[in-house]
């Protein structure tokens, strides 16, 4: 068993959810949490990808026991930092950007937390769907020329070998800190480059596997969209039935545990 404190006498009281589907919708319904989450998640105009609460809220509760630590180093709006809080656990918040006094300014590639960590929670850019800042640490900064060593993948595209470039020297860094045996969750969806549907999350997830971590699990979320775009909808549909496409609006959640 993971080190938690749920009760797995009452297993049949545990409310988290153990499936590999996670559909909610629409979004902004909290009828399937409790009352505890709803004052979280402020959806904000003016934070894009937003992290819902309930994927930290599992994840620490399955995962981790009272007092223990979780290192966010995506940090983005700082959901993370209010999850722990609310379920009594240290945490450890960074990124380039800070949005907030209690994360740390700093690029997760050289972010030094000073100790070691019983989990890690990944939510980086998908490239650069979203553009978050100038500094050329971001993973969501890209540039179209040859910026890595060597072809990590000669069938993607030099943005797409960037970005996985810059997101294996953050994953060098902090799997150094999390301890053996424990848990590193990794979200990460879908983009498009070139007119082809990229899996970026399972070309991170596979990168992490490479680096000592075997998979647990694999769940599908789609909890609709963090921003009000239905007015788009009938375009985006327009535009996939002409192209052959689909319409992706869901995330990939990764659950994998350091050997």
């Amino acid at each position: 068993m993971f080190p938690n404190d749920l009760d797995y006498k009452n297993w049949k009281t545990i409310k988290v959810p153990v499936d590999t589907l996670w559909t909610y919708r629409p979004v902004c319904d909290y009828s399937l949490f409790d009352e505890e989450l709803k004052d979280i998640l402020k959806f904000s105009n003016k934070f894009h990808g937003i992290f819902h609460p309930i994927i930290p809220y599992t994840m620490i509760l399955r995962y981790t026991k009272e007092g223990e630590t979780v290192w966010d180093c995506f940090a983005g709006s700082g959901i993370t930092i209010d999850v722990c809080r609310l379920l009594k656990r240290n945490v450890i918040a960074n990124d380039l950007y800070k949005t907030r006094d209690e994360i740390f300014e700093c690029d997760s590639a050289i972010f030094d937390p000073k100790k070691k960590v019983q989990m890690i929670i990944m939510h980086p850019p998908y490239a650069d769907i979203v553009k978050f800042g100038e500094k050329k640490e971001d993973l969501s900064n890209l540039s179209t020329e040859i910026d890595y060593p060597s072809m990590f993948y000669k069938s993607l595209s030099p943005r797409i070998n960037n970005f996985l470039f810059k997101f294996s020297r953050v994953l060098t860094n902090v799997i150094r800190f999390l301890d053996k045996r424990r848990i590193l969750i990794l979200v990460c969806g879908e983009i498009e480059d070139g007119g082809e549907e990229i899996p970026l999350g399972f070309y991170c997830m596979h990168m992490v596997r490479l680096y000592g971590f075997k998979l647990l699990g694999w769940i599908v979320k789609d909890f609709g969209h963090t921003k009000v775009n239905s007015k788009n909808y009938n375009l985006r549909k327009y535009r996939v039935l002409r192209s052959g496409k689909w319409l992706f609006s869901f995330d990939n959640i990764f659950v994998l545990q350091k050997l």
